[in-house]
């Protein structure tokens, strides 16, 4: 009866961040704004909070939008450290819009030059995110190791952590990889 309520407590959670998600998504028209708070909520402390977050999409061919021939870094965001974050202070979606919209840090910067030099044909298809993009399920891999071996490697970039690779896919369509870290030391 009780993991009946904890999971109840749970989903009532998951749904209202999505709620949440979804109120500063209404107000947003522009992808990159769309794409940094889709980031924002899972690296915020109300929201998933992982340390840190990268969306890898999916590169389309010239002449067929449906085609995707390449995946591509995009964006990244890091969990915030600031103490603007309070856990029980105002509604998450004013935190969001504000992570959203805000400048990107140094830290940010640099990660988006580092992940739109990332580039990995689809068929690659031995490599961890394009696999990872087959899944109907995030995976778990440890980076720097034998999992991460594959050219281009993650590892360079997030550090030797534990990463979790969850398939983007909207109506049967592959959109991309989203990489969590969930490791306290990135």
């Amino acid at each position: 009866r009780s993991g009946l309520m904890e999971r109840g407590g749970r989903s009532l959670g998951e749904l209202t961040l999505l709620q949440e998600v979804s109120d500063v998504l209404a107000r947003t028209v522009r992808l990159d704004r769309v794409l940094r708070v889709l980031l924002s909520a899972v690296v915020h402390p109300r929201g998933l909070g992982l340390a840190q977050a990268a969306l890898f999409l999916c590169e389309t061919a010239a002449d067929n939008a449906e085609l995707p021939v390449s995946l591509r870094g995009r964006l990244a965001r890091r969990r915030p450290v600031d103490d603007g974050f309070d856990p029980g202070a105002g509604p998450l979606s004013a935190d969001l819009e504000r992570m959203a919209l805000a400048e990107d840090a140094a830290w940010e910067v640099g990660m988006a030059g580092a992940l739109r030099r990332f580039l990995i044909p689809m068929g690659l298809e031995v490599h961890p995110l394009i696999r990872a993009m087959t899944e109907n399920a995030p995976t778990r891999i440890q980076l720097g190791e034998s999992e991460d071996a594959i050219e281009p490697r993650l590892g360079p970039i997030f550090g030797p952590v534990q990463a979790v690779l969850a398939p983007l896919h909207s109506q049967g369509k592959r959109l991309g990889v989203l990489v969590g870290i969930t490791d306290s030391q990135a």
